[in-house]
């Protein structure tokens, strides 16, 4: 409390600012700078999509690898075949129907909306490599329409890279 001489509460300005502690020059500059150096080290990851366009592809696959998969199983006839197709960076489930035996099997997207119906294209700036994966009625992975059991892995490239792997007794990952 400042009391002058008549007793009055007036006070000066420098015994108002007596004891009072701020931060000096040094201190708020080196904030700034920390400050800025995370801005520019972390911000740029918030900004981009980060391997989300990687991971929708790779979830979708898995979709339909399994939806064929599943096909497969239900429909166990000689003459239909189920298959994942990717090729030229569209893929999808498809059923493959033959009348004859010795006949080659003609093949329709299938899925449950149009979009699957006509091939799910892959986002852009995200690569798929061409490949094809056949099933049969035990939900095993083959190299063709009644062919051998085989091992897939299908990979998913982008700003991050992941697979799928089918086994071939019929896993199906996600890695």
């Amino acid at each position: 409390m400042c009391i002058n001489q008549d007793h009055s509460y007036k006070c000066s300005h420098t015994a108002l600012l007596t004891g009072v502690a701020g931060f000096t020059l040094i201190e708020l500059v080196s904030v700034i700078v920390l400050l800025g150096i995370l801005s520019v080290t972390i911000a740029p990851r918030f900004m981009t999509k980060g391997g989300f366009s990687e991971y929708a592809v790779q979830d979708e696959i898995v979709s339909a690898a399994r939806l064929s998969q599943q096909r497969a199983m239900y429909e166990q006839d000689e003459n239909i075949c189920y298959r994942l197709l990717i090729a030229s960076n569209v893929f999808g489930a498809q059923r493959g129907v033959r009348t004859l035996p010795s006949d080659p099997y003609s093949f329709n997207w299938i899925g449950p909306d149009e979009d699957w119906r006509n091939g799910i294209d892959v986002e852009s700036g995200v690569t798929v490599a061409d490949k094809t994966v056949y099933f049969d009625g035990l939900g095993n992975a083959l190299n063709n329409c009644g062919g051998t059991s085989a091992n897939f892995t299908i990979s998913v490239m982008g700003e991050t890279s992941l697979e799928v792997f089918i086994n071939a007794v019929g896993f199906i990952q996600a890695r």
